[in-house]
């Protein structure tokens, strides 16, 4: 669902933005999600190398990442699934985080707070 708002952002995003933008997505499934895995998965989602990075780690990098960006999961369940928070965390260059968001209920508002965050004098 979150992947589908970023996309549909990037896709409403004026190319002097787009420009400036970048994504990055984190399995927290490393154990499962190999680096062929994730490149299927970007070519299965259509994601551009230019603009998307697909990360994973060890399943100890992966959990400082998550705490750090207030991310909660649960390991995978017996049906295979596994339970996350939908957090979308806005970065600045330097990675300090400008905004943290539960979805895009409002795209042109993110956009405006997105657009605002790249134009801001450091």
């Amino acid at each position: 669902m979150i992947l589908g708002q970023l996309k549909s952002l990037e896709a409403a995003m004026p190319s002097d933005i787009k420009d400036k933008v970048g994504f990055v997505l984190i399995t927290m499934d490393s154990k499962n999600d190999s680096a062929g895995a994730l490149k299927a998965f970007r070519k299965k989602s259509d994601l551009p190398d230019d603009r998307w990075v697909l990360l994973r780690g060890a399943a100890d990098d992966t959990r400082e990442v998550a705490a750090l960006l207030g991310v909660r999961y649960t390991p995978k369940d017996s049906n295979g699934r596994m339970g996350h928070t939908g957090v979308i965390a806005m970065l600045d260059r330097d990675g300090r985080i400008l905004a943290y968001v539960s979805g895009i209920a409002d795209q042109k508002a993110f956009l405006a707070e997105l657009t605002r965050a790249i134009t801001a004098k450091p």
